[in-house]
Order: C-alpha cells, then structure tokens, then sequence
C-alpha cells in the first residue's frame, strides 16, 4: 500500500497542526502540549491508535488541522 502525502492546506498560518503517521504519538504530544495541555500516557495511547486507524483506512500519511480544529478534536474525544 502506498499512502499518499497531504499537503498543508494552511500554509499562512503559524498554528497549523502535523500529524504524521510515522510519528504520531510525537505529533500529538507536541500539539496538544502546546495548544491544549499534557496528555496522559493513556490518553496518546487512546488518541495515537484512533489517528493511526484513520489515516491507514484513508491511506493518507498525515493529516493537517488548524489548532483550533485539533483542540476540537480532543475536547470531543476526552469530554466526560
């Protein structure tokens, strides 16, 4: 399978969000360290497994968000 490379499609904003299937659990560490809080082992364990399964079935190899996108994406995905 040959996955394909996104192109970021925010390439004027400085808060635009990597997230590469080869370095995921990194990826999300750093963005959501940076625009949301620390996540707990568990909790980039739960989301790396979510976003590598999305980008497999896509065949895409990253994906890029806004950081207001991407705090959405955990604020939907951890709310209680």
């Amino acid at each position: 399978m040959t996955m394909r490379t996104y192109k970021n499609p925010y390439p004027d904003s400085e808060d635009a969000v990597e997230i590469r299937f080869d370095h995921c659990r990194e990826d999300i560490a750093k963005a959501a360290q940076e625009y949301w809080r620390e996540m707990t082992e568990a909790e980039l364990d739960d989301l790396q497994e979510e976003i590598m399964r999305a980008l497999a079935v896509s065949e895409w190899q990253n994906i890029w968000l806004t950081s207001a996108a991407f705090i959405t994406v955990l604020a939907y995905h951890f709310h209680d």
